[in-house]
């Protein structure tokens, strides 16, 4: 993958972003080897068509074409593309590429009870072509979401950086908070679910817990885990930030609880215009598999996305409901000692 990155809006990501400016036509065009020629993809209805499986001699999926890159610069569809004989998968809770743990999802503070909802969950890495799959299963009585997500091989070679994004569609849920895990992985964040949802509400992302090493159990055990310092610096191809929560000497046993990072505007005229990030309070999980903690205790540190940020704006980061830090979208990362 080139180094060179865009910025790429990961809620326009999470919306579906406008897909390939193509050609179109009916028949699919063969090519040598296993896997498009370099710099070529398969287009099919303004989007690019992903083969899980290509074949050898590689063929583009029926109905699609094979097309120079920069001919079909989009996105591909966050959805389960067709498989290259045509046919249909034969079981939809099983991802046709191999799982993958996403990293973070964004999203409002609270989801309305008994309507279908989207969750746009992504994997903080740099794509060209980012091909995904998200199966839902829904434990009523638990009140648990287990979401398993695939990350397919990219078979575009570009100069841009897309950050890929499952589309996990769930169905209406009762009013309640939900745990929501990754299959394989355990927990990863709770959901909040109300019959009203405020018309001032909050933007939030959640960046999930660290996986468990053992048997991933049913729910967190979480513990405080109060960060020493907090840091905030851009993102590297988002327009979020990363709020970095650093610990000078925690327990060896401990891996990362889930990081809420919310965001409100502010509408006052005291303040530069921006608005405010609250950073919840830390938590922590405890692994029972690993080895004894050594006599010497080192740092660790949680990275956690804010949402989308306009670069220039004024913002302040809040900890324990007080304000340890402040900044410009864009800057240089800067840090405070709590």
């Amino acid at each position: 993958m080139p180094s060179t990155c865009q910025l790429v809006p990961a809620l326009a990501l999470a919306l579906g972003a406008a897909g390939c400016f193509s050609s179109h036509g009916a028949e699919a065009t063969p090519a040598p080897g296993c896997g498009p020629p370099r710099g070529e993809v398969c287009c099919r209805d303004e989007r690019v068509v992903v083969s899980p499986s290509p074949a050898c001699p590689f063929a583009c999926p029926a109905g699609s074409v094979l097309v120079p890159r920069i001919a079909c610069a989009g996105l591909p569809d966050a959805g389960v593309e067709p498989r290259p004989d045509g046919g249909e998968r034969p079981d939809a809770s099983v991802p046709s590429c191999p799982l993958a743990r996403p990293d973070a999802l964004c999203h409002t503070a609270v989801v309305p009870a008994g309507t279908p909802l989207a969750l746009p969950v992504l994997f903080e890495g740099c794509a060209c072509c980012p091909a995904t799959e998200c199966a839902v299963e829904v434990d009523e009585r638990a009140r648990i979401l287990t979401l398993a997500t695939s990350l397919c091989p990219d078979p575009c070679d570009c100069d841009r950086c897309a950050v890929p994004i499952a589309r996990c569609e769930v169905p209406p849920l009762r009013a309640g908070d939900w745990q929501v895990s990754i299959r394989d992985s355990g927990p990863a964040f709770t959901l909040s679910v109300r019959d009203t949802v405020p018309g001032d509400i909050e933007s939030v992302c959640t960046t999930f817990a660290a996986p468990h090493e053992c048997a991933p159990p049913r729910r967190l055990a979480l513990h405080p885990a109060r960060p020493d310092a907090i840091c905030v610096g851009a993102h590297p191809w988002l327009e979020q930030h990363r709020v970095r929560l650093e610990l000078d000497c925690p327990d060896c046993r401990d891996l990362n609880g889930p990081c809420v990072v919310a965001y409100r505007e502010r509408f006052t005229d005291d303040l530069p215009p921006g608005g405010e990030l609250r950073v919840a309070p830390a938590s922590a999980h405890r692994t029972e598999c690993g080895p004894d903690c050594p006599p010497a205790c080192f740092p660790r540190a949680q990275a956690c996305l804010t949402p989308p940020l306009v670069p220039g704006h004024f913002y302040r980061v809040w900890y324990e409901d007080r304000p340890v830090l402040s900044f410009t979208a864009g800057d240089a990362e800067t840090c405070a000692r709590l």
